[in-house]
């Protein structure tokens, strides 16, 4: 299973990538613009206008970043074929569910702090910002209570399992 943070960046990398369709107008193109090597050169623009003689630009990192879990290798686990193999499968979900209650509850803790601390708006009255971001953190909070809880089943089958290997 994915963690929390690695679904975040693989929302956000996608996020970063897609198109701006507020800033088309009538009759440009629909075609997303995928960093400089896909913008055309605009004449008298020295900066994107390649030079006569000059190699071609090479693709840096930013112009080639696909996004988060595309061709990532997934590394494939061993089945558990021992009581020890479960017992150490079960421990390491138990951990992972920990560290997801450990998420949520920072989370709930910042919208707290963010409610009780945020700058009052400046038109008068409750700042709008405060309930966005306490709705933000109160999602990440439950989706995080959500896999702690899928951690602790998978815990709990695997404990099972070992003790099926030790009769």
């Amino acid at each position: 299973m994915k963690s929390l943070k690695s679904l975040v960046l693989a929302l956000s990398g996608l996020l970063l990538m897609a198109p701006l369709s507020h800033a088309q107008g009538p009759g440009k193109s629909a075609t997303p613009s995928r960093g400089p090597a896909a913008t055309p050169a605009v004449k008298g623009n020295a900066a994107t206008a390649p030079q006569k003689g000059a190699p071609a630009a090479k693709e840096t990192p930013s112009t080639t970043k696909k996004a988060a879990g595309e061709d990532e290798k997934v590394e494939a686990q061993p089945i558990p074929q021992t009581a020890q193999d479960h017992a150490q499968l079960a421990k390491k979900y138990r951990q992972k569910a920990e560290q997801y209650r450990k998420e949520a509850a920072t989370h709930r803790q910042m919208a707290k702090d963010y409610k009780e601390h945020a700058v009052p708006s400046p038109r008068g009255g409750p700042n709008p910002w405060v309930r966005k971001i306490e709705r933000h953190c109160q999602t990440i909070a439950k989706e995080a209570d959500r896999m702690a809880t899928l951690n602790d089943k998978a815990a709990d089958m695997h404990e099972a399992r070992s003790k099926e290997f030790e009769q």
